[in-house]
């Protein structure tokens, strides 16, 4: 079967492929001297080809890939892939998968065997995974490569240095690191013009987001694999998760539109090596059992945590918030403030919504009352606030009331005290109107009313903690 045609193939039919062994493993290749002008480097189809040609318990057949390791290797080499229109994904994978040794690893030594000046960027939170998973598994293959290749020519096809491999026949690259620190994640593009690149995390779950902001720096891949069993429902793998396309919405995977991320989500149900008693083990054993959050992550591959249940706003909710709304903007003709000031350390700062959007979050802080209190002005003015009907809500508890009152000497009579420990409107439910107003809003969330259309990852953070 072609690439093209493995490709296009539902989950089912390729099981069935696989069970009645119409998917057989490649021939030997014809590979003499130096790489063909139809071909860049190697001419082997796509990682499974390369795990056919290389490992020698998938030739023998003693071990058989799944169906969606094979759709998922067959996608990643389908099409030329450009700049202009990426492959990129999410793998969300249960824990035992072989997502390095299946995923990752074939791939990245594909890519770069298949293509002259390849470049290859790995990268994951622990070193002891790096090392000891990801980079075994490409040691294994680069190794394996060197066994068949050397005698034709004549030389080792691939060195392997440590965190470090080169493709000597493609002049390709290999390069993996610990995400330490964001900088180490900066500066990878393209070794030359149209030149292929692929970016490649593992455990993502565990990448902090300051070193994927750092990866979307990295201009000029066209492949881009996020691998990880789920975590906590938020961070930057839950936020590619909850937007990208299911791969079984798809026809063909180049279908995909461009920009988007293609989802492969991998419960054990799809990994039949992964034996009954385990799972069962894993339901008894794990805390909460089968609906506890370890169970959900490690097999079923969902997301979700037990802290959910203990803060007031979930970030999953607030995560909705800032990139969509439900209901789009409710506009209404005036804006309204939100306006806290607090001394020593707290947050200090002036919200400006429009309707059910949130539009700007300005933080400020003063040692001088009199500078506090022009700079709010100055915004108030700014923000239409002395439009007949707009309305500031204020903190008037502890420093804030006397500059409150100020304000309203000053003629800004629209702004309305509010006392976080006054009685709740519900007292049955709520020990004080700060509580009230905190689940309040975090219904609006929920129920995606709410638009807080800022990037500001410190409010977010916040918002999900309290």
């Amino acid at each position: 079967m072609t690439p093209d045609e493995l490709s296009a193939m539902t989950p089912e039919e390729l099981e069935n492929a696989v069970n009645s062994g119409k998917l057989q493993p490649a021939p030997p290749l014809e590979i003499t001297g130096t790489p063909s002008d139809k071909f860049d480097g190697f001419d082997i189809k796509d990682p499974v080809e390369l795990l056919f040609l290389l490992d020698e318990n998938i030739a023998s057949g003693k071990v058989k890939l799944h169906p969606w390791q094979i759709q998922f290797m067959t996608d990643f080499a389908s099409g030329d892939r450009v700049v202009d229109h990426p492959f990129q994904s999410v793998v969300r994978a249960c824990n035992g998968s072989g997502k390095d040794k299946y995923v990752i690893a074939p791939c990245v030594v594909w890519l770069c065997m298949r293509y002259n000046k390849a470049r290859g960027v790995v990268t994951s939170s622990s070193g002891d995974q790096l090392d000891n998973q990801t980079g075994t598994y490409i040691d294994q293959l680069c190794e394996a490569a060197n066994r068949k290749f050397e005698g034709m020519f004549g030389q080792p096809v691939w060195k392997l240095n440590y965190r470090y491999y080169e493709c000597l026949v493609t002049s390709s690259p290999i390069k993996l690191f610990a995400t330490d620190e964001p900088t180490k994640a900066e500066g990878y593009h393209p070794l030359e013009p149209d030149a292929k690149m692929g970016i490649f995390v593992s455990e993502d779950k565990s990448v902090p987001d300051d070193i994927n902001i750092a990866l979307n720096r990295c201009t000029g891949y066209t492949h881009r694999v996020h691998v990880s069993t789920p975590g906590p429902t938020m961070g930057h793998f839950y936020n590619y998760c909850q937007t990208a396309i299911k791969r079984e919405e798809l026809g063909k995977v180049e279908d995909c539109p461009v920009g988007e991320f293609v989802q492969y989500h991998i419960p054990a149900s799809k990994c039949s090596h992964i034996p009954k008693s385990y799972i069962t083990q894993m339901k008894r054993d794990l805390p909460g059992g089968e609906f506890g959050a370890a169970f959900q992550s490690i097999v079923m591959a969902e997301f979700g945590t037990a802290s959910d249940e203990l803060v007031v706003i979930p970030y999953t909710h607030i995560w909705k918030a800032t990139s969509r709304c439900k209901v789009g903007h409710l506009a209404e003709a005036t804006n309204t403030g939100g306006l806290d000031l607090s001394a020593g350390g707290d947050e200090t700062v002036f919200a400006i919504r429009n309707g059910n959007k949130l539009i700007k979050v300005v933080p400020f802080k003063f040692d001088n009352t009199q500078d506090t209190i022009q700079f709010l002005e100055e915004q108030f003015r700014k923000y239409n606030f002395n439009d007949y009907g707009a309305k500031i809500f204020a903190d008037a508890g502890g420093l804030g009331k006397p500059i409150i009152d100020q304000l309203r000497d000053r003629g800004w009579q629209n702004i309305r005290y509010v006392l976080n420990q006054s009685k709740a409107i519900d007292e049955r439910v709520y020990v004080n109107r700060g509580s009230e107003m905190w689940f309040n809003f975090g219904k609006l969330l929920e129920t995606g009313e709410v638009w807080i259309d800022v990037d500001d990852r410190r409010l977010v953070e916040q918002l999900s903690t309290r």
